[in-house]
């Protein structure tokens, strides 16, 4: 009899210490013990001025998709002003095929048009405007659509200003980045069939421009992510052009030059972009439910019922964003010697932090949905400053090899001697003879950090 007795014993204890442990952790997640928001929190969390519309290219991109007769400036400014009155009214992120019909015409417009252009990275794939230049001037892209696109695109590049909403969550409905995209490739692309080298270095540089302001001016990772990736683009399609076989003189060579000057400080500096995917998240934070929390984490959504919204972006500004300021500070050399892995390839970097959130300590259970959440939302965005680094790199392999059209010594000769020097370690260019290729090793992974020149020397 004494084992029946023993084992109810064992069992009321086992339940009285999961009842603590529930009441222990519920109590410790109420509402009112969440802290108050740090002082540099609060700070990202300020409004912002907002621009003139008229002049903002975040509305032109969000019109761009807009019916043929439609005025795409207007239409993205309704359709953005759509989007707020269904949030405040239901709190849906979401904007519906009826609020696309009612403004723009539809939402349906390029998928046949989008189907006959292949999408090619640049960061990935060599010599993508000159494959699709080549392709149109065998067989040319005819759309009305695609005509009406690149008209807007051509109007979209001369505005100079970008800014976005203050309320994003991780929820809310993106421009239409691919599409745009995806014209900016055919207009690269005509833009290098162009006769007149004049013409062609007009044209790169217009769209060279704007994505450099794109770079400074937007917010998100995205916004400044589409801008690298078109940055990326337009220096190779500098690249091909340069390769062709044409007579350039010295004045246009200068003015390709000219296109391609590194990276300003301003342009490295995506610091801003962390901000406001740190706002984005605090407003994520404040609007979703557990359900819909748990759709962004790998946790089940009971997790985030003991979930602090303050207390949750505290961390995620102090032990996540504050390590990527202070990365984004570094120079490309001291970036590179962080973030590379050791001799026995084990990674060290940069969120351990936030990884030690979750232990077999007390503090655990104060705000334990949080600290599940951060745990499984952080990821490498060291990757993202990688990319800048990687970007201004390449932008001095194409300047190398337009140095390179203007000398008489031998390309490994003047390689050696040149001033444009790898970003990472200060070594020569890599010269691939055989292959006809300048490099250096990429720190963002699965990026190709080299170019095509003219001919092997």
């Amino acid at each position: 009899m004494s084992l029946p007795k023993t084992s109810k014993l064992i069992i009321w204890a086992i339940s009285l210490i999961f009842c603590v442990f529930i009441f222990t952790i519920t109590f410790a997640n109420f509402s009112a013990f969440d802290e108050q928001l740090s002082d540099d929190v609060k700070a990202v969390l300020e409004p912002r001025n907002q621009l003139d519309k008229s002049n903002n290219a975040f509305y032109a991109i969000w019109g761009l998709t807009a019916a043929n007769e439609k005025d795409f400036m207007v239409s993205g400014q309704k359709l953005v002003e759509r989007y707020l009155e269904n949030k405040n009214k239901t709190g849906s992120e979401a904007l519906t095929d009826n609020d696309y019909l009612d403004i723009m015409g539809g939402n349906d417009f390029d998928i046949q048009w989008l189907e006959t252009v292949e999408n090619c990275t640049a960061r990935r794939s060599l010599k993508c405007t000159e494959h699709l230049a080549e392709r149109i001037k065998n067989q040319p892209l005819e759309s009305e659509r695609l005509a009406v696109l690149l008209q807007r695109y051509s109007e979209i590049l001369d505005l100079n200003d970008y800014q976005s909403l203050d309320n994003y969550t991780f929820t809310s409905p993106l421009p239409p980045y691919g599409v745009i995209m995806r014209v900016r490739q055919v207009y690269l692309a005509k833009a290098l069939l162009l006769e007149s080298p004049d013409a062609v270095i007009n044209a790169l540089g217009k769209d060279i421009s704007f994505w450099r302001m794109m770079l400074r001016e937007g917010d998100s990772l995205i916004d400044k992510m589409i801008a690298i990736a078109s940055l990326w683009s337009n220096t190779q399609a500098v690249s091909d052009y340069v390769r062709k076989p044409s007579n350039l003189s010295e004045k246009q060579l200068i003015s390709l030059e000219r296109l391609l000057i590194p990276l300003s400080n301003e342009e490295r500096d995506i610091s801003e972009a962390f901000l406001f995917e740190e706002k984005a998240f605090y407003n994520t934070l404040i609007s979703l439910d557990s359900d819909e929390l748990a759709s962004l984490s790998d946790s089940a959504s009971p997790v985030f019922w003991f979930l602090l919204p303050n207390a949750t972006v505290n961390d995620y500004h102090q032990f996540f964003v504050n390590k990527l300021q202070e990365l984004n500070k570094m120079s490309a050399n001291e970036f590179a010697q962080v973030i590379r892995p050791t001799d026995n390839q084990q990674e060290h970097c940069c969120f351990e932090e936030i990884e030690s959130l979750i232990s077999f300590s007390p503090k655990t259970l104060y705000n334990i949905g949080g600290k599940l959440l951060l745990s499984s939302i952080v990821f490498n965005a060291q990757d993202y400053i990688a990319r800048v680094h990687d970007l201004d790199g390449v932008i001095s392999l194409v300047r190398l090899q337009l140095a390179l059209k203007k000398t008489d010594m031998s390309a490994s000769q003047f390689i050696e001697q040149s001033t444009i020097r790898a970003p990472y370690g200060e070594a020569p260019i890599n010269l691939n003879k055989d292959k006809q290729q300048l490099s250096f090793e990429c720190l963002a992974k699965g990026s190709l950090c080299e170019i095509k020149i003219a001919a092997a020397q």
